[in-house]
């Protein structure tokens, strides 16, 4: 998916910054350029692709956790908040109605083959997903390059955990970042 109300913003993959939030978290401060939603009794999973990255949020009975990774503040007090080049992973943190770990890794060419064709894989095989998983994309414009800046988020959720896989394609710096999540509910949620 790509928007044409979207205009080209220079980004560096050196500005990315984790956010991990719990409580209540307002959309409207985000460009949301797609998302997709997965319900499974309590647990309720929305993924967003905005115009600085990705926001994914996850509500179990009445606690929520959002974690934001994206080249902006974020309005609210994040129980966890690093620049992308200050994060030692995995992080893994223990929040109200929630266990969460995260890792992100950069991949690079020659070093990592060609990672823009790993994306390309990747958003092809978004086309059929069971209900239980989310996958968005979005293309973002480009200054002329010959690869498109691409934000991927993949959701796989069960009532026990999600698993959020993200790509992040930065053709001007020719890195892809990619992250992966593990959210696990707590019992006793409510």
């Amino acid at each position: 998916m790509s928007s044409p109300d979207c205009a080209y913003v220079d980004q560096s993959h050196g500005e990315l910054r984790l956010s991990v939030l719990t409580g209540p978290l307002s959309m409207t401060q985000f460009h949301v350029l797609g998302k997709g939603l997965v319900e499974l009794g309590s647990l309720t999973v929305q993924a967003n692709i905005i115009g600085a990255s990705h926001v994914v949020s996850v509500k179990h009975g009445g606690a929520e956790l959002h974690e934001v990774f994206a080249c902006l503040n974020v309005d609210g007090q994040p129980a966890f908040l690093r620049p992308s080049p200050e994060i030692v992973v995995p992080v893994t943190l223990d929040l109200p109605g929630f266990s969460y770990r995260f890792t992100r890794s950069i991949l690079s060419a020659p070093e990592a083959g060609n990672p823009f064709q790993t994306v390309a894989s990747i958003e092809k095989s978004l086309e059929c997903l069971p209900p239980n998983q989310i996958g968005i994309s979005f293309t973002f414009p480009t200054s002329g390059n010959e690869v498109s800046p691409k934000t991927i988020v993949c959701v796989s959720a069960t009532r026990s955990q999600v698993i959020v896989s993200t790509h992040h394609a930065y053709p001007n710096e020719g890195v892809v970042v990619q992250t992966l999540s593990c959210i696990v509910p707590k019992e006793g949620t409510t």
